[in-house]
């Protein structure tokens, strides 16, 4: 059996942090970090009542509908970014993405810059595989996929890879 010797599943998916009080520090965090996720989805709240005032009923004080959100499950938000950025005049990341076309970076670069930031600080090298099997931008040939951000690991060891389809031009 594959939990064999673990009391629930949950134990086998915790079981390799070296942390006894794992799911009591994640409880902790998560009650830390609930105040500012309301202020967060208030804010994106409040954005949007005022862009769909006229079209869509929000509620001042409960969920956000997800179809207003740009993903089907709520979850990627990318899509409606430049309806809250707080300040568009000085919004930073067009800054960071005309240094980068200076520069002719590619996705790859974003990941190698990465990697060489890790290394530094003592981690290993990402295995080639991980270079082989990721996907940092969608395919120039025409083909559909998924660019739903995501980061795998196969827990064997070897087998790492990102999906992530980049693209900053």
């Amino acid at each position: 059996m594959l939990f064999s010797g673990f009391k629930s599943k949950d134990e086998y998916y915790i079981h390799e942090y070296e942390d006894e009080n794992f799911l009591k520090n994640i409880a902790r965090v998560r009650k830390q970090l609930e105040p500012l996720y309301k202020q967060i989805h208030a804010y994106v709240r409040r954005k949007l009542i005022k862009i769909y005032l006229d079209d869509v009923s929000i509620a001042s004080d409960g969920p956000i509908p997800v179809h207003l959100l740009g993903s089907i499950t709520g979850q990627m938000w990318s899509s409606i970014y430049h309806l809250l950025i707080p300040y568009p005049k000085y919004e930073e990341y067009h800054v960071i993405r005309n240094k980068m076309r200076e520069k002719h970076m590619e996705p790859i670069d974003m990941f190698l810059m990465a990697e060489e930031f890790f290394t530094s600080i003592g981690l290993k090298e990402m295995p080639a595989r991980f270079w082989k099997y990721s996907v940092m931008e969608k395919p120039k040939d025409g083909r559909h996929m998924d660019c739903h951000s995501a980061a795998q690991d196969s827990f064997d060891g070897k087998n790492f890879r990102s999906i992530i389809c980049a693209l900053y031009k």
